[in-house]
């Protein structure tokens, strides 16, 4: 086989190894979102269990990518393709973390009986909905709907700080089920996380199809 066959079986190869870890981390954020709305912990100690292959994935990855860097020497779109899935594979493993980091709240939250039970589900929708997206653009390579997730980074980041001002209240009105509050405010923070890792993976494939580099455009 020719050295360009080669080099298209190893990013055929490499890009299912991305999509599969990509699934692992979307089934464990909706693990743990469902986990915190139903306070099963049970559900949420198998998504912290569940973590340890998403990283193990993540290193094979990222090895596989460094292979080809350094066997092929790619050029042009085909190096741009293998930075994006290198950038989005720590990304997607960062997104496992957050799912881990949900679940780990889930006992704090069932343990107490608060006044005011918190409901993530528009913030929940919003940032895994992008999450999913995202990671449906790297795998299809569309522009179109990687600029669509930037576009929607903002929702959650209001959302976001809207929950400070609600926990503040909800602490003063209820004191007693402080660890509650705190608890749900580290998941809106990761929820909020979670959208950034979706903008920083489109962003990605905005720079893999064109060549430009978007990142930080706005805060310039």
């Amino acid at each position: 086989m020719t050295m360009k066959v080669h080099f298209e079986k190893a990013t055929r190869n490499l890009r299912e190894m991305i999509t599969e870890n990509a699934e692992r981390a979307k089934a464990a954020v909706r693990a743990s979102l469902m986990a915190v709305q139903t306070k099963d912990l049970e559900f949420a100690e198998s998504v912290v269990d569940g973590d340890m292959a998403i990283d193990m994935a993540e290193n094979m990855i990222e090895e596989q990518c460094l292979n080809i860097l350094a066997l092929y020497q790619p050029v042009a779109e085909d190096l741009r393709r293998i930075a994006a899935i290198l950038k989005a594979n720590g990304e997607i493993e960062r997104a496992g973390d957050l799912a881990s980091s949900i679940a780990n709240r889930v006992r704090d939250m069932a343990r107490e009986t608060p006044r005011t039970n918190w409901d993530f589900t528009e913030m929940a929708e919003l940032a895994s909905g992008m999450f999913s997206r995202a990671l449906a653009s790297l795998e299809t390579e569309n522009e179109k709907i990687a600029k669509q997730v930037i576009d929607e980074d903002d929702k959650v980041d209001e959302l976001h700080h809207a929950d400070y001002a609600r926990v503040a209240n909800c602490l003063a009105n209820d004191p007693t089920a402080s660890a509650y509050y705190l608890s749900a405010l580290t998941v809106s923070r990761c929820l909020e996380r979670l959208a950034d890792i979706a903008t920083n993976i489109a962003e990605d494939v905005v720079y893999l199809k064109t060549a430009e580099i978007v990142r930080h455009r706005a805060q310039k």
